[in-house]
């Protein structure tokens, strides 16, 4: 397991379905990149481009890097928006207004049976009878088809995102497999994996004369805004909080900063790409 190979990664508090879980996530190495996900499951950490650029700057840009995990987050909280819409779908229409009838046919049998008795009147009680045995056969007609009918195709919201994800990723690791990279995701989407090809990335690295102090455009802007206020460093704080020290447990990536991400308006070139998730979801009902 990822988590018992690199003991010197971070334990991190996840929520799930309600409950809280310690995990230990494995650090970002020369092997594989991590991304974990924000502590409910909502989206992934961002502004981690400067911690993981020694292991994959050359062989993927920083634009390229933030715009996959942005979509990530974004077919995540797709996800999430669909599988809350099947959470709360109700009875079917058809059988709430059969059970409404079954009960106004009920209420009359007793209103007839009452006044049949009373006034002595056969005819009453002959048509509260008749009106019982309707009530009774429709509600007997639900039951039997609610028995034989198939359950619908229940999937979790972790294997939702799972598989949405895997789908996207087996897209990404068609045009990065060559550079040396590809794209997987933990179980229950705790982090996303970036596995390394050594010798597929150096081959890439020294085929485009990769030089690690030379700077892209997006990274020299992203450098002069950061440097306004402080010097660049790993700014895996800004989404974590303090790092913690040995055994110390912080708590994954708070959760507005992917909130305001769904709002954002910026178009990048991967999010055609997350155009293609209610495709995905339609094939998973």
């Amino acid at each position: 397991m990822a988590e018992e190979q690199n003991l010197g990664g971070e334990k991190i508090l996840f929520q799930r379905g309600g409950h809280q879980r310690e995990i230990l996530v494995p650090k970002s190495s020369d092997g594989m990149v991590v991304v974990p996900s924000n502590m409910k499951g909502t989206g992934f950490l961002r502004n981690l481009w400067w911690t993981n650029r020694p292991y994959i700057g050359g062989i993927i840009k920083m634009k390229e890097f933030n715009g996959i995990i942005d979509t990530c987050s974004q077919i995540t909280a797709k996800v999430y928006s669909h599988n809350r819409k099947k959470d709360v779908e109700g009875i079917n229409m058809g059988i709430i207004i059969a059970l409404g009838l079954s009960t106004v046919l009920l209420l009359c049998f007793f209103f007839l049976m009452y006044y049949g008795i009373r006034d002595d009147d056969e005819k009453a009680r002959i048509a509260g009878f008749f009106l019982l045995a309707i009530s009774v056969f429709i509600t007997l007609v639900i039951g039997v088809v609610n028995f034989f009918q198939k359950p619908g195709n229940y999937i979790p919201y972790k294997e939702m995102v799972r598989k949405t994800l895997l789908a996207f990723f087996e897209r990404l690791n068609k045009k990065y497999g060559n550079r040396g990279i590809e794209f997987d995701v933990r179980d229950n989407h705790y982090w996303i994996e970036i596995k390394i090809n050594k010798k597929k990335k150096e081959a890439w690295r020294r085929q485009n004369n990769y030089d690690p102090n030379h700077y892209d455009t997006d990274e020299e802007e992203e450098r002069r805004k950061r440097s306004n206020s402080s010097v660049i460093e790993d700014t895996s704080q800004n989404n974590y909080g303090p790092m913690n020290t040995e055994g110390v447990i912080h708590t994954a990536a708070r959760d507005d900063d992917n909130s305001r991400l769904i709002k954002m308006d910026k178009q990048d070139q991967f999010e055609k790409d997350e155009d293609n998730v209610s495709e995905i979801l339609k094939k998973m009902r």
